[in-house]
C-alpha cells in the first residue's frame, strides 16, 4: 500500500530493499499471498516517477520489483499466486514491459546490485513469466498459454529473447562461461520461452 503513494516511495523502497536483503523468503511469501501488494509490486515494474517528491530511481524500483517476483518464481509460489488472485494478465503484460525497458535504464543501476547473482532486469522478469506459465502436467512443468497470449509474447518479446539466447551462445563459444553454466543453458528462462513459443 504504501508504494502506491508518490509520498511514501521512497522511505517504503529502503524499508523494503533492507528487508529483501535480510529475510528475502518471508517477504516474498508476504508479498504474494494477497492481492493488494502483488497488484502493486506489478505495478512498480513499469513505474516512472515524474514526481519531484521521489528520490529513488524508477529503474531500481522497477529491479526490486523484478527481484522480488523472480524469487517468488524461484520459489514456485509466484505461478500459483497470480492464477489463485486472477492476475495473469497484468502479471504477463507488466513483467513483458520490464523486460523491454531494461534498455532505458541507467549503468549504475544493475540488478546485480540486488542479486548477487549478475542478472540482467530481463533474466529476472523472464523468470517470472515462465513461473507464471507454468504448470504441472504428468510430474513435468510446463508453459501452458492460450494462443493469444503466445501470439502477444513473441510480439512484444521476440526479438529480444532472440537475441538474449543468441548472447548466450556467444558466450560459449567465446569461452565466458562457468563450466556448470553449460549444462544449465536449456533451463534458462529466454530458451524456455523460446522453445514454448516455437
Amino acid at each position: 500500500v504504501l508504494c502506491n503513494s508518490p509520498l511514501m516511495l521512497d522511505a517504503a523502497f529502503q524499508v523494503l530493499e533492507i528487508i529483501l536483503a535480510e529475510f528475502s523468503d518471508i517477504l516474498v511469501q508476504s508479498v504474494v499471498s494477497d492481492i493488494i501488494p502483488l497488484t502493486a509490486l506489478f505495478n512498480l515494474l513499469s513505474v516512472s516517477t515524474g514526481d519531484n517528491h521521489v528520490k529513488t530511481k524508477p529503474e531500481m524500483i522497477r529491479i526490486f520489483a523484478a527481484v522480488t517476483l523472480s524469487a517468488a518464481g524461484k520459489l514456485g509460489i509466484l505461478g500459483p499466486a497470480v492464477k489463485r488472485h486472477s492476475l495473469r494478465s497484468l502479471a504477463i503484460a507488466s513483467l513483458s514491459a520490464a523486460c523491454l525497458m531494461e534498455e532505458q535504464d541507467s549503468v549504475e543501476c544493475l540488478a546485480e546490485d540486488l542479486t548477487g547473482d549478475g542478472a540482467s532486469i530481463s533474466t529476472l522478469c523472464l523468470r517470472g513469466i515462465v513461473d507464471v506459465l507454468s504448470e504441472a502436467v504428468d510430474n513435468e512443468s510446463t508453459l501452458v498459454m492460450s494462443p493469444a497470449e503466445a501470439k502477444a509474447i513473441s510480439s512484444s518479446l521476440g526479438k529480444k529473447l532472440s537475441t538474449m539466447v543468441i548472447e548466450q551462445f556467444m558466450k560459449r563459444e567465446n569461452g565466458d562461461y562457468n563450466m556448470g553454466d553449460e549444462e544449465e543453458v536449456g533451463k534458462l528462462p529466454e530458451v524456455v520461452l523460446i522453445c514454448a513459443l516455437a
